[in-house]
């Protein structure tokens, strides 16, 4: 028993090691984070498990019974470079004169 534990506190620094200033939980550590609260974990014996703050998992926890899912909100991205009415244009201009090019406009 004490080898696993002994075993898992070596996970758990080289991982703060490795990854020092923070690192992306997968969508699979989301669940076992709510899972292991379900079960009666406390945020602290489940942050410790994971190697991650307290606070993040409360986080965790307060969005999952908000929103049903603990999983954070999709990252904005890059504004696309066309909107979809001009995409559409663009397609009908290549079908009507497919030879043309970009400096013929």
């Amino acid at each position: 028993m004490k080898d696993k534990a002994d075993r898992r506190n070596t996970q758990r620094i080289q991982r703060r090691i490795d990854n020092e200033k923070s690192r992306e939980l997968s969508v699979v550590d989301y669940g076992r984070i709510v899972g292991a609260w379900e079960w009666g974990g406390s945020f602290g014996r489940i942050a410790a498990e994971f190697g991650i703050g307290k606070t993040t998992v409360k986080s965790i926890i307060d969005r999952y019974l908000e929103t049903g899912s603990p999983l954070p909100a999709k990252r904005p991205g890059a504004a696309p470079k066309l909107l979809e009415s001009q995409k559409s244009d663009v397609a009908v201009d290549i079908q009507r004169k497919p030879m043309d090019t970009y400096t013929d406009h």
